[in-house]
């Protein structure tokens, strides 16, 4: 191949993927068995296959949200491969009848199609028949593919995650809800959660998820914040007391201290902690970024930002991620240009819209920022958003910013509207007071979203003001 291969390298824009190690992505495995609520088990033996894959160091695995996208609509071979940007795929599947489980997997050459390598596993449906299937496919992946597998990554391959056949199952239930990321989802992935972990107190990935479910739970409003975080951070520690190694439990407790103790020191270094023990798992990188940023470590939170990018390549939450890497940075075309191109491929991502409408107000295109913003209250099924009402404050429509903000707080209920953002609104209108108030309250109640306070330029109309730099002092973000 001429230059084609060779700007294929660069990966997502401005991050260096020349990776000589072999990438395959894992497709989510179909559901055989005759009973469809079973379908828990193929994502939970699809999560599995992909984790342990992941551990091994000489290959690149991308993330789950982006092959999720090719869950129920499969275009040829080739076309996921480079939409993936990996050289091999894993399909299988999963059947269970009554105590047996049976998997097939099949490894397939991204490029010719050809089939490398089958198997099917039958075996019993045991917590150490499924880690021997796990270790199993490792090892004949890793040897078809010649890559070495070290001592250290096969024995935590092999390792039991519990004992409790109960537990695992319903961890892989808890897991199979979570990634519904509706409330009630996420609300019974923490029920089943809390189940396994009193069937064995020990399982620290069910401890690990716990915190993952308070941290979704929380930030999403979805229950009191203070309580959810706390939560969320005594889970997380106690995953990591029983297992150090839990790259995903580092990770959290770093999103957990970024929004909820404000400790910045700490959760950089869970954060370093989690992408040293998987520099795969982009959700490290995307959390990463946001801290960057609130530190004012620009450049470093694009390169974490387009780093989680190319591990996870399909995701829009991640393209996300970038688009707000590059605003926060003040590169605003490159930001937008970011978000629309995310919005080519996932039209009905709503915080993507409300991402391009913030740009578009804050370089004082009205027009075009209205459109994005209808466009986000179209898909999301919302008449009124925090982000019109960011719009009608830079045009200096007073009574339509507060109309929009009163059809937010109707829409809502009980739950109370993000201080911050409402404060970026009161600071559009030049209402310097009612937006100290906010971001006061935003301290006092431990709200997430302070970290935006450094570099967001919907903040600029309050730099001027003493107040400003004290909130900052408080912070330890003193500029």
């Amino acid at each position: 191949g001429g230059g084609e291969e060779a700007s294929d390298l660069a990966g997502p824009a401005g991050v260096s993927t020349a990776d000589a190690r072999p990438a395959i992505a894992v497709l989510p495995f179909d559901n055989f068995s005759p009973d469809p609520e079973d379908a828990y088990y193929a994502d939970g033996v699809h999560e599995d296959i992909t984790t342990a894959l992941s551990r091994i160091g000489g290959l690149r695995v991308p993330g789950r949200s982006s092959v999720s996208r090719f869950r129920d609509d499969r275009p040829s071979t080739q076309e996921m491969a480079s939409a993936l940007g990996v050289d091999y795929l894993i399909e299988g599947s999963t059947t269970l009848v009554g105590a047996t489980a049976r998997v097939t997997v099949q490894l397939i050459d991204g490029q010719t199609d050809e089939h490398l390598w089958a198997e099917e596993y039958d075996h019993e449906f045991s917590v150490d028949q499924l880690i021997a299937v796990r270790s199993a496919v490792a090892q004949a992946v890793a040897a078809e593919l010649r890559t070495l597998i070290t001592p250290e990554e096969e024995a935590r391959i092999a390792a039991l995650p519990t004992q409790s056949q109960e537990a695992l199952e319903l961890f892989q239930r808890a897991w199979y809800r979570w990634n519904e990321r509706t409330e009630a989802g996420v609300q019974a992935s923490l029920r089943l959660f809390q189940e396994a972990v009193d069937l064995d107190p020990g399982f620290a990935e069910a401890h690990g998820g716990m915190a993952d479910a308070y941290l979704v739970l929380a930030n999403w409003g979805w229950m009191d914040h203070r309580d959810g975080h706390r939560r969320g951070i005594a889970a997380a520690e106690r995953a990591l007391e029983l297992d150090s190694l839990n790259a995903g439990a580092h990770a959290s407790l770093g999103a957990l201290h970024l929004w909820s103790t404000r400790d910045w020191a700490r959760s950089e270094e869970h954060f370093r902690w989690a992408i040293q023990l998987d520099s795969e798992y982009a959700y490290a990188h995307y959390w990463y970024s946001a801290l960057l940023s609130a530190l004012g470590r620009h450049e470093e939170s694009i390169r974490e930002a387009r780093w989680a990018e190319s591990v996870d390549p399909l995701s829009p939450q991640i393209a996300y991620g970038v688009s707000r890497a590059l605003f926060l940075a003040r590169e605003y075309e490159a930001a937008a240009r970011q978000a629309s191109d995310a919005l080519d491929v996932y039209p009905d991502y709503g915080p993507l819209w409300a991402q391009l409408c913030r740009l578009r107000a804050i370089q004082g295109e009205l027009a075009s920022a209205e459109e994005a913003c209808r466009r986000e209250q179209e898909v999301s099924g919302l008449g009124r958003t925090l982000s019109m009402a960011l719009v009608r404050a830079q045009e200096g429509d007073e009574e339509g910013a507060m109309a929009e903000m009163d059809g937010v707080a109707r829409l809502q209920g009980d739950d109370e509207l993000q201080p911050i953002i409402v404060a970026m609104i009161y600071a559009g209108l030049g209402n310097t007071d009612a937006a100290f108030e906010r971001i006061e309250h935003a301290f006092s109640q431990d709200h997430p979203y302070l970290e935006y306070l450094p570099s967001n330029p919907f903040f600029d109309p309050l730099r001027g003001d003493p107040r400003f730099g004290g909130f900052l002092a408080r912070m330890g973000l003193g500029r």
